[in-house]
């Protein structure tokens, strides 16, 4: 078993071995040259494995929306070429429960962007209140906003991590990430804060990535059968930022105040560090990509919310 089956519980004991304190306040570590190292992937790797259980098995994944946008308005410089954008959620599976990184928005959030499904919506919702553990990549409304729904909230909130950053920006920075928690709503949440790595279950390793949001963070995941892969959130917005060492257009990193000496630090080592190690860079948004890594059984399509 990978926990118990108390909904706060669970997530208390995959902490209960690592140096953290939940719902304090703590002086944030000071800043590092770069901390994207290789030393970081090897601690990260190590980590994978000091909550004890089975791997999990498989990393699915579903859409809420699929869009197409110009290639553009996702990395600097790059053609006004057509491409296919996704907002999907993961689901990290095990043989004995899961555990969610993301949970997408309602169509009342998505607005008129796009082709909203609601029927995948109603999965994802039954997926998160069905997970042992919930984590968001940052706190963006697309990533997020399902978990301010109150419905939805007042089942899920007691197993959803969300770190110290992500709580302070949707408690008072609302206006930057579309995003917005009450401090009543807060205190339902598990808020965890650690200097820059963080094992939560097995095989799930949770890297700090402030950079797109000051809450952002890497999934790491390490699966039964041995494949590695990291789900980047929104490092970037296209694997092509990646593969071409390229941010996002000046004008959106601007408009959401990024931190654009971090986030090349992030994807320099998505691109000569991580990938050259044989781990995957799992690009939050690039539904073309996410299509390909399904076909090549990395990633599988679809949520499986069968009774463990």
């Amino acid at each position: 078993m990978m926990v118990s089956s108390s909904p706060l519980r669970p997530s208390l004991l995959l902490l209960a071995a690592v140096p953290v304190v939940l719902g304090a306040r703590i002086t944030p570590p000071p800043p590092e040259a770069n901390p994207y190292t290789e030393a970081l992937l090897k601690t990260v790797r190590a980590l994978a494995h000091s909550v004890p259980g089975e791997l999990p098995t498989s990393i699915g994944c579903l859409s809420v929306q699929d869009d197409s946008s110009a290639l553009s308005d996702a990395v600097a410089d790059a053609p006004h070429t057509k491409v296919y954008q996704v907002t999907p959620v993961f689901q990290i599976r095990y043989h004995a429960g899961w555990v969610m990184v993301d949970a997408a928005y309602t169509k009342e959030m998505a607005g008129n962007s796009g082709t909203f499904f609601p029927d995948r919506y109603e999965q994802i919702v039954a997926a998160l209140r069905g997970a042992r553990l919930i984590v968001i990549t940052h706190e963006h409304n697309d990533h997020v906003g399902t978990l301010t729904v109150p419905v939805v909230a007042k089942d899920v909130a007691p197993k959803t991590l969300l770190t110290k950053q992500q709580e302070q920006t949707m408690l008072y920075k609302p206006k930057l990430t579309g995003a917005k928690l009450d401090a009543a709503a807060a205190r339902r949440f598990l808020i965890v804060d650690y200097p820059r790595v963080l094992p939560i279950a097995p095989g799930v390793v949770l890297i700090r990535a402030d950079g797109h949001t000051p809450g952002s963070q890497m999934v790491y995941v390490k699966l039964a059968s041995g494949r590695e892969v990291v789900l980047v959130g929104d490092v970037v917005w296209h694997m092509t930022g990646i593969d071409e060492q390229r941010q996002k257009p000046d004008s959106a990193s601007l408009q959401m105040r990024e931190d654009r000496t971090t986030i090349d630090q992030q994807i320099r080592w998505l691109k000569t560090v991580v990938a050259p190690a044989g781990i995957t860079p799992v690009v939050s948004h690039d539904g073309t990509e996410i299509q390909s890594l399904v076909k090549q059984g990395i990633l599988t399509d679809g949520l499986d919310v069968s009774a463990p």
